[in-house]
Protein backbone atom coordinates (compact mmCIF):
# COMPACT_ATOMS: atom_id res chain seq x y z
CA UNK A 1 0.00 0.00 0.00
CA UNK A 2 1.28 3.47 -0.88
CA UNK A 3 1.95 6.14 1.76
CA UNK A 4 0.94 8.99 -0.55
CA UNK A 5 -2.43 10.59 -0.09
CA UNK A 6 -4.38 11.37 -3.24
CA UNK A 7 -7.29 13.65 -2.38
CA UNK A 8 -10.54 12.83 -4.13
CA UNK A 9 -11.24 14.86 -7.27
CA UNK A 10 -14.37 15.51 -9.28
CA UNK A 11 -14.77 14.28 -12.83
CA UNK A 12 -13.46 17.62 -14.15
CA UNK A 13 -10.22 17.26 -12.10
CA UNK A 14 -11.09 19.70 -9.35
CA UNK A 15 -10.74 18.84 -5.69
CA UNK A 16 -13.84 17.34 -4.17
CA UNK A 17 -15.88 18.71 -1.26
CA UNK A 18 -14.04 18.97 2.04
CA UNK A 19 -10.64 19.41 0.39
CA UNK A 20 -9.62 23.05 0.15
CA UNK A 21 -6.68 22.41 -2.19
CA UNK A 22 -3.61 24.60 -2.02
CA UNK A 23 -3.62 27.03 0.90
CA UNK A 24 -3.97 30.73 0.04
CA UNK A 25 -0.66 32.39 -0.73
CA UNK A 26 1.13 29.12 -1.49
CA UNK A 27 3.38 29.30 -4.54
CA UNK A 28 3.67 26.65 -7.15
CA UNK A 29 7.05 25.29 -8.25
CA UNK A 30 7.47 27.62 -11.24
CA UNK A 31 6.67 30.77 -9.25
CA UNK A 32 9.06 29.67 -6.52
CA UNK A 33 11.87 29.10 -9.05
CA UNK A 34 11.30 32.56 -10.57
CA UNK A 35 11.33 34.24 -7.17
CA UNK A 36 14.58 32.44 -6.24
CA UNK A 37 16.18 33.39 -9.59
CA UNK A 38 15.25 37.08 -9.17
CA UNK A 39 16.55 37.04 -5.60
CA UNK A 40 19.85 35.43 -6.68
CA UNK A 41 20.24 38.01 -9.47
CA UNK A 42 19.58 40.87 -7.06
CA UNK A 43 22.06 39.50 -4.51
CA UNK A 44 24.73 39.25 -7.23
CA UNK A 45 24.11 42.79 -8.54
CA UNK A 46 22.56 44.65 -5.61
CA UNK A 47 25.12 47.47 -5.41
CA UNK A 48 24.79 48.37 -9.10
CA UNK A 49 21.00 47.99 -9.03
CA UNK A 50 20.57 50.23 -5.99
CA UNK A 51 23.00 52.81 -7.38
CA UNK A 52 21.07 53.01 -10.68
CA UNK A 53 17.74 53.08 -8.86
CA UNK A 54 18.91 55.96 -6.68
CA UNK A 55 20.42 57.83 -9.64
CA UNK A 56 17.61 57.45 -12.19
CA UNK A 57 14.49 56.77 -10.10
CA UNK A 58 15.00 58.66 -6.87
CA UNK A 59 11.29 58.70 -6.04
CA UNK A 60 11.10 54.89 -6.22
CA UNK A 61 14.34 54.57 -4.26
CA UNK A 62 12.90 56.74 -1.48
CA UNK A 63 9.66 54.73 -1.54
CA UNK A 64 11.68 51.51 -1.17
CA UNK A 65 13.66 52.91 1.75
CA UNK A 66 10.42 54.09 3.36
CA UNK A 67 8.96 50.59 3.11
CA UNK A 68 12.04 49.03 4.69
CA UNK A 69 12.32 51.41 7.65
CA UNK A 70 10.36 50.62 10.80
CA UNK A 71 7.13 52.57 11.23
CA UNK A 72 7.85 53.41 14.86
CA UNK A 73 11.16 54.02 16.51
CA UNK A 74 11.53 53.69 20.23
CA UNK A 75 14.03 56.15 21.63
CA UNK A 76 15.43 55.72 25.08
CA UNK A 77 16.63 59.25 25.63
CA UNK A 78 17.32 60.38 29.15
CA UNK A 79 14.79 62.87 30.51
CA UNK A 80 16.64 66.20 30.91
CA UNK A 81 14.51 67.10 33.94
CA UNK A 82 15.75 64.02 35.76
CA UNK A 83 19.46 64.64 35.08
CA UNK A 84 21.76 66.14 37.64
CA UNK A 85 23.88 69.17 36.75
CA UNK A 86 26.90 66.90 36.36
CA UNK A 87 25.01 64.60 33.96
CA UNK A 88 23.77 67.57 31.89
CA UNK A 89 27.37 68.76 31.64
CA UNK A 90 28.42 65.30 30.41
CA UNK A 91 25.71 65.29 27.71
CA UNK A 92 26.64 68.82 26.61
CA UNK A 93 30.34 67.94 26.43
CA UNK A 94 29.60 64.82 24.36
CA UNK A 95 27.36 66.82 22.01
CA UNK A 96 30.00 69.56 21.62
CA UNK A 97 32.67 66.94 20.85
CA UNK A 98 30.41 65.30 18.25
CA UNK A 99 29.66 68.69 16.65
CA UNK A 100 33.38 69.54 16.55
CA UNK A 101 34.10 66.23 14.82
CA UNK A 102 31.32 66.92 12.29
CA UNK A 103 32.75 70.35 11.52
CA UNK A 104 36.17 68.76 10.93
CA UNK A 105 34.59 66.23 8.56
CA UNK A 106 35.38 63.28 10.83
CA UNK A 107 31.92 62.78 12.34
CA UNK A 108 28.34 62.35 11.24
CA UNK A 109 24.84 63.00 12.51
CA UNK A 110 24.69 59.50 13.99
CA UNK A 111 27.60 60.42 16.30
CA UNK A 112 25.71 63.47 17.55
CA UNK A 113 22.56 61.42 18.05
CA UNK A 114 24.47 58.80 20.02
CA UNK A 115 26.10 61.48 22.16
CA UNK A 116 22.74 63.02 23.08
CA UNK A 117 20.73 59.81 23.51
CA UNK A 118 23.31 57.87 25.50
CA UNK A 119 22.59 57.90 29.21
CA UNK A 120 25.31 59.87 30.93
CA UNK A 121 27.31 58.10 33.58
CA UNK A 122 29.01 60.43 36.02
CA UNK A 123 32.63 59.74 36.70
CA UNK A 124 33.15 57.51 39.69
CA UNK A 125 34.74 59.26 42.63
CA UNK A 126 38.46 58.64 42.83
CA UNK A 127 39.26 56.75 45.98
CA UNK A 128 42.57 57.56 47.54
CA UNK A 129 44.62 54.58 48.55
CA UNK A 130 44.72 54.26 52.28
CA UNK A 131 48.12 53.91 53.75
CA UNK A 132 49.03 50.35 54.54
CA UNK A 133 49.57 49.05 58.01
CA UNK A 134 52.36 50.82 59.84
CA UNK A 135 55.78 49.34 59.34
CA UNK A 136 57.25 47.65 62.37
Amino acid sequence: MSNTYNPPRNSDGRFGPGNPGRRPGARNKVTRRIVLAVLADFEANQEAVLLRLRKYNLDRYIALVGKLLPREVELCAPDPDELSDEEVAIVMARARLALDRMEEGRGCLADLEAAVLETPVPAAPVLKASPGPPSP
